[in-house]
């Protein structure tokens, strides 16, 4: 063989090698490539599922029910799967599993927690209102049912003709304080009431959703609360919605009108000849020596569409309180 030709079979040979390692450094370099980019959709994958709890809890109901949940395809090909489950409800408080799947192309995540919700219903509300106290009304002070609907059909029957507070609009006979607890239109000397038991919450976590302020404004939306300086919220003019707590006494007087649920922690006072309307429901949460006064004109009517609005308003803002107690990735 001469030079030429080893030198050729040499070269092949070198060429060869630098092809083989070239080869290998390429399907190395491709290989990881696929893996850098695996592991940015499963990281993307992750958080794709955990938004998916976070627009679950968005949409937790506040009684004891499933959902499912499928998005659409966002941008960049990445959506997810949620399904809800109401696990049970232990003191008014919902527990519920939520799995939620993140999808990015061919990639799956899926991640399972157990939250909690305060649970709530209108069913809750059956008095236009209803107090840990004594109620007295005077004067033209009355306790109606809505126009052209009748009062809730599971009060208890307390008068000689049974059907006569499920009249429209009935205004039963109310002045003077008496000694019934139960009444078509009113609840009184009720000491087994509770914010927890009523809306699912602790007084201290409605008013930390509350928008506060230390006198009634002239509007009042949402959720909102008064602490008056001296002890007695005084509301005399405006209009309201949605759920007020008064932390404190309450004395409504003048021209008010208020649609939704009013929460009252101390004694309630409503006087005056004025135009005072209260539609939906009325809780005192009065000590049980005090006495609430229903004197003058005001009309406080029961009423069901102004106490679910009431309690939509409310656990809106209530998914804030949501409580994840237990977390953990499906492997």
């Amino acid at each position: 063989m001469t030079k030429r030709g080893a030198v050729l079979i040499f070269s092949l040979l070198v060429v060869m090698v630098l092809s083989i390692l070239l080869s290998s450094f390429f399907f190395k370099s491709a290989n990881e490539n696929n893996l850098v980019r695996r592991y940015i959709s499963s990281t993307k994958a992750f958080w794709v599922a955990e938004g998916g709890i976070a627009e679950a809890i968005l949409d937790l109901p506040s009684t004891c029910t499933s959902s499912t949940t499928n998005s659409p395809p966002y941008i960049g090909g990445y959506s997810f799967q949620t399904n809800t489950t109401c696990r049970t409800t232990i003191e008014s408080i919902n527990y519920f599993d939520i799995n939620s799947t993140g999808i990015v192309g061919d990639i799956r995540r899926t991640l399972n927690t157990v939250v909690t919700k305060g649970a709530n219903s209108p069913n809750n509300f059956q008095f236009a209102i209803q107090a840990t106290n004594n109620i007295c009304f005077g004067g033209g002070g009355q306790c109606k049912c809505p126009k052209d609907a009748t009062c809730p059909p599971t009060l208890p029957n307390l008068g000689a003709d049974p059907n006569k507070y499920l009249e429209p609009n009935y205004s039963p006979s109310v002045s003077g304080c008496g000694e019934s607890p139960f009444h078509p239109c009113y609840q009184r000397y009720d000491p087994s009431m509770n914010t927890q038991a009523l809306f699912g919450y602790k007084i201290e976590d409605l008013n930390s959703i509350a928008t506060h302020y230390t006198s009634a404004p002239e509007t009042i939306s949402g959720v909102t609360a008064i602490d008056p300086s001296d002890g007695t919220a005084k509301i005399t003019s405006g209009t309201g919605a949605g759920f007020l707590i008064i932390n404190g006494n309450a004395e409504f007087g003048g021209n008010y009108v208020f649609e939704g649920i009013i929460l009252v922690t101390g004694a309630l006072t409503a006087k005056g000849n004025g135009n005072i309307e209260l539609h939906g429901s009325v809780i005192v949460l009065g000590e049980t020596d005090t006495t609430d006064y229903i004197n003058g004109s005001p009309l406080l009517y029961w009423e069901l569409e102004q106490i679910t609005n009431a309690l939509d308003v409310l656990n809106d803002a209530a998914n804030s309180l949501v409580t994840i107690v237990a977390w953990k990735e499906q492997q």
